[in-house]
């Protein structure tokens, strides 16, 4: 957990890990987070639970049916949660229900979600990779955001698979590109494969 100091709204920030039963952190962390009105909490969710949907044709109401069209089933333990609105791409996950209810009960209002699909800016012309807990991240940019993806990868042959049919499309490999999260193991497998990689 982080506190930001970037911005005058306080903000502490969670990251759920799913894989390790829906939360890494423990009540008493929970209690030490500030939820004081004017504060905010963003949990960040790396699921491949997870959908990107233009916020112009974003309606709440139907959020849980991107994840459908998608192939995405939510299973009977979970629910559905979103993103901020007002950003131009609002991202539409699946959580353990009990783990929003924990999150909710404490926060509140306070709390929003994001996904590392979204956790950092988007370059103008090029790819940005985020690996995390077997979830392979993908947003590729061209004048504007040209694809945003979330995929399960159990070995690097699968990045590899994902990654060539995604340069067949948008010509990734002479792009300027970004790996975050696992980054050691993404430049091992991308570096031959980029013009130009860079790791944050």
């Amino acid at each position: 957990m982080q506190r930001s100091s970037m911005n005058p709204t306080s903000k502490s920030y969670v990251s759920i890990q799913l894989p390790l039963g829906g939360h890494s952190f423990s009540r008493a962390n929970l209690e030490k987070i500030d939820s004081t009105k004017g504060s905010s909490v963003v949990a960040t969710l790396p699921t491949a639970k997870c959908v990107a949907v233009p916020a112009e044709v974003f309606n709440k109401e139907e959020a849980h049916s991107y994840l459908q069209a998608s192939g995405i089933t939510v299973a009977n333990d979970e629910c559905v949660v979103y993103s901020d609105t007002s950003e131009s791409v609002v991202a539409v996950m699946a959580i353990n229900a009990e783990c929003h209810k924990l999150l909710s009960s404490k926060f509140g209002d306070s709390l929003s979600y994001t996904t590392p699909l979204l956790n950092s800016p988007t370059p103008e012309q090029g790819t940005v990779l985020h690996l995390s807990q077997g979830v392979l991240y993908i947003r590729v940019a061209n004048e504007g955001l040209r694809l945003a993806e979330v995929v399960e990868v159990a070995t690097d042959g699968d990045i590899l698979y994902y990654l060539e049919n995604i340069h067949r499309v948008f010509n990734i490999y002479n792009m300027y590109a970004r790996a975050e999260g696992e980054t050691q193991r993404l430049m091992t497998i991308c570096k031959k494969l980029f013009t130009k990689i860079v790791c944050e």
